[in-house]
């Protein structure tokens, strides 16, 4: 998405708010995703 966000507590982003975001772009609603290195194609752990 290429956002900046402040994720102190004094802000309205809501988990739900950005489970939405998530879904919408094509990942897991809760993030679950598998990523991988960009250099070495290795998955992250």
């Amino acid at each position: 998405m290429g956002k900046e966000g402040d994720a102190t507590p004094f802000t309205d982003v809501t988990v739900d708010n950005i489970s939405k975001a998530l879904h919408k772009c094509g990942y897991q609603m809760r993030g679950f995703e598998t990523m991988y290195n960009g250099h070495t194609g290795r998955r992250l752990n």
